[in-house]
C-alpha cells in the first residue's frame, strides 16, 4: 500500500435564511496536503495485512470533532497551524492512489467563531485504534505553542458506577474471569435493549450482538503500540430467549460477550 497523502477541504458553515434552521457548507477552497520531507526508504511501502484485505477500499472511518467559539484564537491562523503540523506527519506518494485519497480532512468554519475538523480515514488503511493514533498525534504536534482546547460535550460513563457493574458481575460470573469494563459496559446495554424489546412486544426476542474488539494485547503476537492498519476482529455474542427465559441478569449478558471475545480470539490464533 502507497503511504498517506491527504486532501483537505477548507469550508465555511451558514445558516439557511430561508428555513432559519438547516445549516449548509459552502466549499472555499479544496488543496492537496503535501508532506514536509521525502519518504525514508524504509517506510516508502506499507504492507496490509490480510485483516485490512476484507476491507472495502470504499469505506471511511467518519469522524468530526467539534469546538466551540469561546476558545479564542483566529481560525485562519488554526487552519495554517494545523496544515503545517499535518505536513509534518505525513510520507510523500508518487501520485494519487486509484480509488481515492487515504486521508480526507475538512476544516468548517461556523459564523459563531466555532469550528468543526471532520476526519476521515480510509478503513482498508486504519481501524479505529490507528486512527485515533494518527489523530493523537496530529493533535499533540498542533497543540505545542497552543492552549489545549477542552471538548465541552461529551457523554460519559461514570467509573465509579462502572466498578460497581464489575462488582456485581464478578460476584456471579459463571467462570474464574474477571470482566473488563468494555465487557460490562456493552453487556449493560444490551440487557437494557433486551428488557426495552420485551416491554415492546410483550416477551423476550432472540438477539445478535456483533461486538468489534481491538486484538492487540490479545494474543502471542507483539503488536507496537503505535501499529497502524486493520487489527480489529467481529466478536458475536446471541440470546436465544427460548432457551434463556430467566437469564437476564447482567452477568449473564457478561458471560455471553466474554464468550464471544474468548472464541473469535482462538479463531484468530488457530
Amino acid at each position: 500500500m502507497e503511504r498517506v497523502k491527504v486532501s483537505v477541504l477548507d469550508g465555511i458553515a451558514y445558516e439557511d435564511p430561508e428555513t432559519n434552521s438547516n445549516m449548509n457548507v459552502q466549499i472555499l477552497s479544496k488543496k492537496l496536503i503535501t508532506p514536509s520531507s521525502p519518504t525514508p526508504s524504509h517506510f516508502r511501502n506499507h504492507k496490509v495485512s490480510w485483516l485490512s484485505m476484507f476491507q472495502s477500499p470504499l469505506i471511511y472511518l467518519p469522524n468530526i470533532f467539534y469546538y466551540p467559539s469561546s476558545t479564542g484564537g483566529d481560525n485562519i491562523e488554526r487552519r495554517g497551524e494545523l496544515e503545517t503540523e499535518l505536513r509534518n506527519r505525513l510520507a510523500p506518494i508518487p501520485h494519487q492512489p486509484a480509488d481515492g485519497p487515504i486521508v480526507l480532512v475538512q476544516f468548517n468554519m461556523f459564523d459563531c467563531g466555532a469550528v468543526a475538523i471532520g476526519v476521515c480515514i480510509k478503513h482498508r488503511a486504519a481501524d479505529a485504534t490507528s486512527v485515533f493514533a494518527f489523530i493523537n498525534a496530529w493533535a499533540t504536534a498542533a497543540r505545542l505553542g497552543v492552549d489545549k482546547v477542552e471538548i465541552q460535550k461529551r457523554f460519559v460513563f461514570n467509573g465509579a458506577a462502572i466498578s460497581k457493574l464489575k462488582a456485581v458481575a464478578s460476584a456471579n460470573i459463571h467462570g474464574s474471569h474477571q470482566p473488563t469494563r468494555v465487557e460490562v459496559v456493552t453487556a449493560l446495554m444490551w440487557k437494557a435493549l433486551t428488557m426495552v424489546a420485551r416491554a415492546k412486544h410483550g416477551r423476550l426476542r432472540p438477539s445478535l450482538l456483533v461486538h468489534s474488539f481491538n486484538l492487540r494485547g490479545k494474543i502471542g503476537m507483539p503488536v507496537p503500540d503505535n501499529s497502524f492498519g486493520n487489527f480489529t476482529n467481529p466478536a458475536l455474542a446471541r440470546f436465544t430467549a427460548d432457551d434463556d427465559e430467566n437469564k437476564v441478569e447482567l452477568d449473564h449478558f457478561v458471560d455471553r460477550v466474554h464468550d464471544g471475545i474468548r472464541k473469535r480470539v482462538e479463531f484468530t490464533m488457530e
